[in-house]
This record gives structure tokens, C-alpha cells and sequence, in this order.
């Protein structure tokens, strides 16, 4: 995968680990990573599926809470439950995280890309999967 590939060439491998995840959904297991990005000059956990289908979901965090931040990710992606990902756009998941997670659609890696490192205001492609244009 081109989302795989740019996140395994970006993760700060120097200071932060990469840690390999399995997301249970309904007794199916669906493999991925957490890797770090720096955004801004913070780290930034990035939750990504091996499914090119799934979204990519990028946690804020400072070097002062990443490690609670890092454990609090993969606590929540490795629990058994359904609609984990749905979770992350209601309020409720403020119970949990000190911010909603920003949710960066595949699209062409471009355009992916650019959003993942956090410039909103790039428009995102055509999703070529369902003809929806997503944000």
C-alpha cells in the first residue's frame, strides 16, 4: 500500500516505536500499525489499518503525554467491540482521549497525504469507491 509505504518512510523510528496492532471487529481480525508522525514539531500517533478501505486516524499528543496516549490507542483499537470507529466522531470518545482523533480518508496519496500532516484545507478527492466526496 502507497499509505503504508510513506508512513513506514515518515515514522520517527529514531525516538518512537512502531507498534503492530490487530483491530477485532465481530471475531474478525484485521491487522495494522501504530506509527508516529511529527506534525508541527509534536508527535502524532497514527492509527492505520492494512485495509487501504479503513480510514487513517491521526491522535495530537505532546512528548509529554505520548506514552499514555500511545497505551490509551492501542488499548482501544485491540478491545473487542464493534463501531470502534464511529465512536471516535461522537463527543463520548472525549471519555477517553483528551481529543477527537482527526480522520484522513484514502484518496489519492497526494492529496492523503497533505491532510494527514495536517493541512485542512486541501479538498479530498473523489472517493472512488462510492462516488462520495469526503473531508
Amino acid at each position: 500500500s502507497p499509505y503504508i509505504n510513506f508512513l513506514l518512510e515518515n515514522h520517527a523510528a529514531d525516538k518512537y516505536p512502531l507498534v503492530p496492532i490487530a483491530e477485532y471487529m465481530g471475531g474478525t481480525r484485521e491487522d495494522g500499525a501504530l506509527y508516529t508522525l511529527m506534525i508541527d514539531g509534536q508527535p502524532n500517533i497514527i492509527w492505520e489499518n492494512n485495509c487501504d478501505a479503513r480510514s487513517t486516524y491521526v491522535f495530537r499528543c505532546t512528548e509529554d503525554d505520548y506514552i499514555e496516549t500511545r497505551q490509551l490507542v492501542f488499548d482501544y483499537v485491540m478491545a473487542e467491540g464493534s463501531n470502534k470507529r464511529k465512536f471516535l466522531h461522537t463527543d463520548k470518545c472525549l471519555t477517553i482521549f483528551k481529543e477527537k482523533p482527526r480522520m484522513v480518508v484514502h484518496t489519492t496519496l497526494e492529496s492523503w497525504t497533505q491532510r494527514l500532516m495536517g493541512n485542512e484545507n486541501v479538498v479530498a478527492d473523489k472517493d472512488s469507491d462510492n462516488n462520495n466526496i469526503k473531508r
